[in-house]
This record gives structure tokens, sequence and C-alpha cells, in this order.
């Protein structure tokens, strides 16, 4: 066990994307119910 594979690694970062993609979205549903 020395070290992370590669293909964690992507997952990983497709992960870390995606709930930051989700946030991001959230935020703007969000300011735009504000809006009205």
């Amino acid at each position: 066990m020395g070290g992370i594979a590669p293909w964690q690694l992507l997952v990983c970062l497709f992960l870390v994307a995606l709930i930051g993609f989700g946030a991001l979205v959230a935020v703007a549903a969000l300011r735009q119910e504000r809006k009205r």
C-alpha cells in the first residue's frame, strides 16, 4: 500500500468538482429566488 492509484486520484477530483459545481448551482438558485 504505497501511495494512491491514479484512477483513485481522478475519482477524488471528479467527486470534489461535482460537489463544488452542485454548491455553485445551489447558491445561484438561492440568489435567483431572493431576487423575486
